[in-house]
């Protein structure tokens, strides 16, 4: 079954060589291949201690072929989880579809998400399974796969994850009391225009410990890119500091 079961190995192949190439890395990334249910079972049983401390986000890829155009994200059971809003602010944007938790049509996630260990693993598709009749058939075949839009899926996935990477976490400020004069660091001239400059004071007014940078892009609707570029310079010259 090529889209059902051979998509997901395919693209996660992608990302591991999209995504080992990166200069810089908020976070350590795992590739795990298992057999369904089984497989997810055992590793969760083998690292559960590790893993519920330290797991900022997973993603299930399955059904990654198709003929879909849109990706679509089915979001952890947890409904706040970091992952959750991220996806929330691309279906905003019209850019990915989402779907709503749901234990009768879930695929590994059930596991991660299951309550003892309520992980924040979503799943990601373009695809999905029992929303085509070539699935579990021999027609789901490497003829209804479309192969050209595998390098597109890896870049749109790796997209994701960068931004994702980047932008977790809460900010810190250095001084916490009262506005900054950020002049000095050229770093408020055209701040209605400009939207890094827009990003680096809407941050700056966040910057409590205890709200999200998600949080921040989601409230003020901010650019992903120009946020990135203003939290690295923020970061550079050392006037906040990001806690995953």
């Amino acid at each position: 079954m090529a889209n059902n079961e051979l998509s997901g190995p395919l693209i996660q192949l992608g990302l591991f060589q999209k995504i080992k190439n990166w200069k810089y890395r908020n976070h350590n990334f795992k590739f795990l291949i298992n057999p369904e249910t089984i497989g997810s079972l055992c590793y969760l049983h083998r690292n559960k201690k590790n893993i519920k401390k330290s797991l900022s986000a997973g993603l299930v890829l399955t059904c990654l072929g198709g003929p879909n155009k849109k990706l679509s994200f089915k979001k952890t059971r947890d409904n706040n989880s970091q992952i959750n809003k991220f996806f929330q602010y691309f279906k905003k944007k019209k850019l990915i579809e989402l779907i709503e938790y749901n234990p009768l049509t879930e695929s590994n996630e059930r596991q991660y998400n299951s309550p003892g260990f309520n992980l924040p693993v979503g799943q990601i598709s373009r695809t999905r399974y029992l929303t085509y009749k070539e699935y579990h058939t021999s027609l789901d075949n490497k003829n209804f796969l479309n192969i050209r839009k595998f390098q597109d899926t890896v870049n749109r996935i790796s997209n994701l994850i960068y931004f994702f990477d980047r932008l977790s976490g809460k900010l810190i400020r250095k001084n916490n009391f009262g506005e900054l004069f950020l002049s000095k660091h050229n770093l408020y001239e055209n701040k209605k225009t400009n939207k890094k400059i827009s990003a680096v004071i809407h941050l700056l007014s966040d910057c409590d410990g205890k709200t999200s940078i998600l949080d921040t892009i989601i409230k003020y609707d901010l650019d992903l890119q120009a946020t990135v570029e203003a939290l690295e310079i923020l970061i550079q010259k050392k006037i906040v500091k990001q806690i995953l």
